[in-house]
């Protein structure tokens, strides 16, 4: 008896399958296919953006069973090399227009890291985003501005949250009445003990209230950087002691830090400081 053949597929199902898993991994390469068409543009060679974004997409695609990989690797290396030039050059460049303007301003810089780029125009701390384009002023590790990353204007920003900060303190007397009061609050509001420890970030809503009566009870919390700068004065000034009670702050441990919602950073100069979870009063 003669083989009969194989039957075919009637209803397709091998080539359709094929077909779907085909299509399927296409979509995925889609966003790679867009952003290497992005870096390979005209006028693309010198876009750090462009190029960082190619290098991280094609990083974390799977190319499949298509025979890129062998291309893959030493694209990579390429991409790798050309922003590595771009970013030292755009480095440079931005050091070199940071210190030609704050010199006019008498303001001072010093590199804290390179990874990322941070550095010190005191009190604030810039962080630059070479890839984005983009730079972050902090202070007590709060970020409080985002904006291009352009010299004039990183310095302006700058200046101008400066004199925000300054003109929104109160002087340490104020200040520590004022935290006094915020203290009792949440220890009436928690039925707590005079001397018991309550969360430092506890007494940010009745902060904003108390310093600022006037405009009735707030419902936003005082500024996480506003304490922190309070707190910094109060050290600095030796004001922990006053009217027979002693102010305690204590100290985050490393798992607490961790949580950096419940903690706060306090300056102990421009670049070092504490993170603290908690505050008392106790008689002195």
């Amino acid at each position: 008896m003669s083989k009969s053949p194989e039957s075919a597929d009637p209803n397709g199902a091998q080539l359709a399958a094929l077909h779907a898993a085909l299509a399927a991994h296409m979509d995925k390469l889609k966003p790679l296919i867009k952003s290497l068409e992005k870096a390979t543009a005209k006028g693309a060679d010198n876009r750090i953006d462009l190029l960082a974004a190619a290098r991280q997409c094609l990083n974390s695609t799977a190319l499949g069973p298509f025979d890129f990989n062998p291309l893959a690797q030493p694209t990579l290396q390429d991409l790798d090399l050309r922003l590595r030039n771009l970013r030292l050059t755009l480095r440079a460049q931005l050091m070199s227009a940071l210190h030609s303007q704050a010199q006019q301003e008498g303001t001072q810089i010093e590199v804290l890291s390179d990874t990322p780029l941070t550095l010190l125009l005191a009190p604030l701390v810039l962080e630059a985003d070479l890839d984005n384009g983009s730079a972050a002023l902090f202070y007590a590790r709060e970020k409080l501005a985002e904006m291009p990353l352009e010299a004039k204007g990183i310095l302006a920003q700058r200046k101008g949250l400066i004199e925000t900060i300054r003109k929104n303190a109160c002087d340490s007397a104020s200040f520590w009445a004022a935290l006094l009061k915020a203290y009792r609050m949440v220890l009436v509001h928690r039925d707590l003990p005079q001397g018991e420890r309550v969360d430092l970030v506890d007494t940010l809503a009745p902060l904003a209230w108390l310093l600022d009566p006037s405009s009735g009870r707030k419902t936003t919390p005082y500024p996480r950087h506003m304490l922190a700068y309070q707190l910094y004065r109060l050290q600095r000034e030796a004001h922990l002691q006053h009217e027979g009670l002693r102010l305690e702050l204590g100290t985050a441990t490393g798992g607490s830090t961790r949580h950096k919602a419940k903690v706060l950073f306090v300056p102990s100069s421009h670049t070092e400081g504490f993170y603290y979870l908690s505050l008392r009063f106790v008689s002195k």
